[in-house]
């Protein structure tokens, strides 16, 4: 089932816009201790890449972490829980996300 956030948006807290999330193939234990050492999160699952978390909020939420461009978004966003719930990361916070099946 496609989650779509618009129909809840007064639940939502933007935690998928808080952090900046990117995959990488290859990283050395030198580079995977210098993103930790700078706040960042680095998972790694057997058979995929790195997928390192940075902990930035997107410029594009209001003061009540609304977007302000919705409904002109990238599609990187329009689609980030679609593609993450193909099995990498959907953000821990996320209340709809965590709880879509209850």
């Amino acid at each position: 089932m496609k989650m779509e956030c618009i129909k809840n948006l007064d639940k939502c807290k933007a935690e998928c816009c808080k952090t900046l999330s990117f995959k990488h193939y290859s990283l050395s234990e030198d580079l995977v201790r210098y993103y930790r050492l700078h706040g960042c999160t680095v998972d790694k699952v057997e058979g995929k890449p790195y997928h390192i978390l940075i902990p930035m909020k997107c410029p594009q939420l209001d003061e009540n972490d609304q977007c302000k461009i919705y409904n002109d978004r990238p599609e990187t966003c329009k689609n980030f829980v679609e593609e993450n719930k193909k099995g990498y990361y959907i953000p821990p916070k996320c209340i709809i996300c965590n709880n879509e099946n209850d």
